[in-house]
């Protein structure tokens, strides 16, 4: 008996029309989840708070900087006390501290002059930063005297620099200009053609009578065809180097190490450079560009030549200064 009525009385219990729209069962519109009230947000039950207008410039209900959800979280504890209130509140006046800030003044948790200090700091920072356009670490070892303002604005212009020109490749203008170069292969070869087609590690050079495939890492350096003879008469040879018979390393770590730095304070000084390949060509001249992979350079009578980092061995400046040099071998104790 008692299953029978329990089944009678689940069937005959009332369901809604299906016929009906929610807005015809409910009212004006259907409740939240759970029966919540209709304002706060959509389908919120009975603690959904309503949006509020939030913080200036927060967009009303929402987060970040919006409604009630927005706001920063309470301080956690026993409430202050009155006469702290009122002395953070003389000092937010009086100062222009944040709240909490001259909370903890009043209560003895920080110093003032600290506080201040750190206002003054941030005033500074922001400051610099919309008159050099510096990014904020940047803008901060400045104000901190951790870095002059002239190698601040350098590391800067550094940057601007290498984010136009560290992905340019002459291989990739040449494959579109359609240009005749002369290519120095290692390690005493010497290829004319154009680039046909350019890719990762290797690229297709027609030389007019045949088409050749040539890997990168065999190239010392590149140049313009009508531009060649003056060029050869340029570079010297070092036979000390020769005699080693060196190659490229295909590890960039075995490499001859140039930081980007080094070579934009050469290009932005204009200075001389005397550079050795791997194969003993040596070559003086100035730095005109420099990319990740290849270093343009302007020899004696505005001689355009592009050569590629990976076939160096070294470089000194005009006054026998080293820039650069070998990653030195890790010692082995046992």
């Amino acid at each position: 008996m008692a299953n029978e009525s329990r089944n009678v009385s689940s069937g005959d219990r009332a369901r809604p029309d299906p016929a009906t729209s929610p807005r015809e069962r409910f009212g004006s519109r259907p409740p939240g989840r759970f029966g919540g009230r209709p304002s706060g947000r959509p389908g919120g039950g009975p603690g959904a708070r309503p949006g509020g207008p939030g913080r200036p410039g927060g967009r009303p209900g929402g987060r970040p900087g919006g409604g009630p959800r927005g706001r920063m979280p309470a301080r956690k504890g026993p409430p202050l006390p009155a006469k702290i209130v009122i002395e953070a509140r003389q000092l937010v006046e009086k100062h222009g501290l944040p709240f909490r800030a001259a909370c903890q003044i009043a209560s003895g948790e920080l110093k003032l002059e600290v506080c201040l200090a750190n206002l003054r700091r941030k005033t500074d920072i922001a400051a610099l930063r919309a008159k050099e356009g510096f990014d904020g670490g940047l803008a901060a070892q400045v104000i901190d005297g951790k870095l002059s303002l002239d190698n601040a604005r350098m590391a800067l212009k550094k940057y601007q620099y290498l984010k136009e020109n560290y992905e340019r490749s002459v291989l990739k203008t040449a494959e579109s200009n359609g240009v005749a170069y002369v290519f120095g292969i290692f390690p005493n070869l010497a290829e004319t053609g154009t680039v046909v087609k350019d890719d990762k590690f290797e690229f297709d050079l027609n030389s007019g009578e045949e088409q050749k495939r040539i890997h990168k890492l065999t190239l010392k350096f590149m140049i313009e065809e009508p531009h060649w003879a003056a060029a050869q008469k340029q570079i010297k040879t070092d036979q000390p180097v020769v005699a080693l018979g060196r190659t490229p390393a295909e590890k960039v770590l075995d490499r001859y190490k140039l930081r980007d730095s080094h070579i934009f304070e050469v290009l932005e000084n204009r200075q001389v450079l005397f550079i050795t390949t791997l194969a003993g060509d040596l070559l003086r001249g100035i730095v005109d560009w420099f990319s990740q992979y290849e270093i343009g350079m302007l020899l004696k009578g505005g001689v355009p030549l592009t050569l590629f980092r990976h076939a160096i061995h070294e470089v000194r400046t005009k006054e026998g200064r080293k820039i650069g040099g070998y990653r030195e071998p890790k010692s082995t104790t046992e």
